[in-house]
């Protein structure tokens, strides 16, 4: 599974100016995808791994987000109608949350799948493009009679 969170550091990244003519098919976007994998240097392996899980995760993503806008559009509807549904706002709130943390739980399974798979080389590119710069140091134990 390709980690959301990979994917957006990615795009965040600066590209070059798209472009000009009809937004890129799937398959276009999914090579443009496995270019930038290369360019930081990832290795074939990782980039077949990391590649190999984006459409799967992407649906995931895209269905999680799709189920999220249609609460959001029968929140809309409940806070306008007069009188309101105090119960029924509160229901598509929690259920807005619930939808939030599957969206947090797809990452964060999504990362740890890459993890368990890339060689330790791309395991640590993986780490770096998702903000994260090895493990920080411990604090020094203390010392005797402190």
């Amino acid at each position: 599974m390709i980690s959301l969170l990979l994917a957006a550091a990615l795009q965040a990244a600066p590209a070059a100016a798209p472009p000009p003519g009809p937004p890129l098919t799937e398959a276009q976007q999914l090579a443009q995808f496995e270019q930038q994998l290369r360019q930081r240097g990832f290795s074939d392996a990782g980039v077949k791994l990391i590649v190999g899980g984006a459409p799967q995760g992407a649906a995931q993503g895209q269905a999680l987000q799709n189920q999220g806008e249609a609460v959001m559009n029968e929140l809309r509807a409940a806070a306008s109608a007069n009188p309101i549904d105090v119960p029924k706002i509160t229901l598509l709130l929690r259920r807005l949350d619930d939808i939030g943390a599957q969206i947090a739980r797809l990452s964060t399974d999504a990362t740890i799948r890459n993890l368990q798979g890339l060689s330790e080389p791309d395991r640590r590119l993986l780490l770096e493009t998702m903000g994260l710069r090895g493990n920080p140091q411990a604090p020094p134990a203390p010392g005797p009679g402190r």
